[in-house]
């Protein structure tokens, strides 16, 4: 199999990179799709903890398989928010909010 490193921009680097310390998080991940699963399966690998905001008031549906790199075939059906919320456990607590990032908004 081939290996390409971004950090060195070569192929078949076994080179990981620089280290990242740990850290802790408090932010807001609007939308559950292609990029916000995507930025949830990154998160997930990487040295954090803390908490994190999940908005998205869609539910996964069949159409999401090819693009959303946290979903399996138990996730459709279900909202993103709440999928990706489960997916990150227990490292980063996840408040998943099923609605529009205006309607969150017009609480606050």
């Amino acid at each position: 199999s081939l290996i390409f490193s971004f950090w060195s921009l070569s192929a078949d680097d076994l080179d990981p990179g620089p280290d990242v310390p740990p850290f802790r998080l408090n932010a807001l991940l609007a939308g559950g799709g292609a990029i916000g699963s995507a930025v949830a399966y990154l998160l997930k690998r990487m040295p954090v903890s803390g908490s994190l905001w999940v908005v998205d008031p869609q539910d996964y549906g069949t159409e999401n398989l090819g693009t959303s790199i946290t979903l399996d075939a138990a996730g459709i059906g279900h909202p993103k928010a709440e999928v990706l919320r489960d997916y990150l456990a227990p490292a980063i607590v996840a408040i998943a909010r099923p609605q529009t990032l205006e309607s969150v908004r017009s609480e606050y």
